[in-house]
């Protein structure tokens, strides 16, 4: 599933094969591999594969002005359609600049518009203040908590909230 999102100042779209080098720049961060320690070049791959295989989808974000990746988004997709999770990370150096709010804003509205799923879900660590805020930002609503991990749900069979 071809997909091309632009915004302001970035491109949401599916990963190509000459991603590779700016995915090393993404994926080489210390301060992410401590907020995601499976993310690396070959579960990127088998990331690939899956989404090749089912409804999932792989995207990355794209600064529109330097051509590098900043970010990568993945959404799992169920099959019948009913429920997707999405996860994402930012490059250090672009967070707190709006990015991901408004890179998820667009992918929603994408998810939505497409009707391929009904419900999307958010699985966040307590100790992620950044993307609990994303969370609030967007308006999404703390589904449940358990222990330090808390669960956001947004329903595409309602109107969006943002």
């Amino acid at each position: 599933m071809a997909v091309y999102l632009r915004a302001d100042n970035f491109v949401l779209r599916n990963l190509k094969n000459s991603d590779e080098e700016d995915l090393l720049f993404l994926l080489n961060d210390s301060e992410l591999k401590k907020h995601i320690p499976g993310l690396s070049l070959g579960g990127i791959q088998q990331l690939i594969l899956l989404s090749n295989l089912n409804r999932s989808l792989l995207l990355v974000i794209e600064d529109f002005y330097s051509e590098k990746i900043i970010g990568i988004i993945y959404v799992y997709i169920d099959i019948n359609g009913f429920s997707s999770s999405i996860y994402y990370a930012i490059h250090p150096n672009y967070r707190g600049k709006g990015i991901m709010p408004e890179a998820l804003k667009h992918l929603i509205r994408y998810l939505y518009e497409q009707k391929l799923a009904c419900n999307i879900n958010f699985s966040i660590k307590s100790n992620l203040k950044s993307s609990l805020r994303v969370m609030e930002k967007l308006n999404i609503s703390l589904f449940d908590q358990l222990d330090n991990e808390y669960f956001f749900k947004l329903s595409l069979e309602e109107e969006l909230p943002f």
